[in-house]
């Protein structure tokens, strides 16, 4: 199971906002995990500095169980016309992603109707942060944001840089999904390679491994020399 190292960097925070920050990003990672059926088998851990929100959870599954679902349908009564399968029945059996001969009946206590088991099959979980993960960092409560170039392009300061990892992989938040929240450099959109943003945020610093674990080496001895700063 990959670990999870999600982390935003950005011009210094007010320090009477970084705790509730810090606390509700955690919690937004722990809840879109739960709601994603894929909560963890380790810890949740979140660090902060003035300049630095991040989020490290441990052991997240690969991809989300398969998830099997039994649907209702429209009434028998209704469904079949002189023992025919009408377009109800039809339409059902699309919905359902199934052919008409395969639909059940079930018996209720308001009558017989037809059902439907059907298996969703889970998502990468690359897949599902790349498309949730946005929301949630740009939902983050603020008690006063900054504002950019087009309304709701808002966040407490400038966004720097944002992070999202699983083990080596970079789970791809591009910069056209967080249009509304970040400041692009010199206005520009780009697409970086691991190396580049690597580069972008430890400048002073050669990454020659780009595994997880070198990575939250380098994030917690950043996150030292910001503590240790005046």
């Amino acid at each position: 199971m990959p670990d999870l190292l999600l982390e935003i960097g950005c011009e210094e925070i007010p320090a009477r906002m970084i705790s509730n920050a810090q606390a509700e990003l955690q919690q937004r990672v722990t809840d879109l995990l739960k709601r994603e059926r894929l909560a963890t088998a380790g810890k949740i851990t979140a660090l902060d500095t003035p300049r630095r929100l991040a989020v490290l959870a441990e052991s997240v599954p690969a991809a989300q169980p398969d998830l099997i679902e039994q649907i209702t349908g429209p009434a028998v009564s209704v469904a079949f016309k002189d023992g025919q399968p009408g377009p109800p029945a039809h339409a059902f059996a699309k919905k359902a992603g199934i052919s008409v001969d395969q639909l059940a009946r079930v018996t209720t206590a308001k009558g017989e109707y037809l059902s439907a088991r059907i298996t969703r099959q889970g998502r990468p979980v690359s897949e599902v942060l790349a498309e949730l993960l946005p929301r949630e960092i740009a939902t983050l409560y603020w008690p006063k944001s900054m504002y950019w170039r087009r309304p709701g392009e808002r966040f407490v300061r400038p966004v720097r840089w944002i992070v999202a990892m699983l083990d080596g992989e970079i789970v791809p938040l591009t910069p056209k999904v967080f249009e509304t929240l970040l400041v692009l450099i010199e206005n520009a959109a780009r697409v970086v390679t691991r190396e580049t943003l690597m580069s972008q945020i430890w400048p002073d610093t050669i990454v020659t491994d780009t595994s997880l674990t070198q990575n939250i080496w380098l994030l917690r001895k950043a996150l030292r020399e910001e503590e240790d700063e005046p």
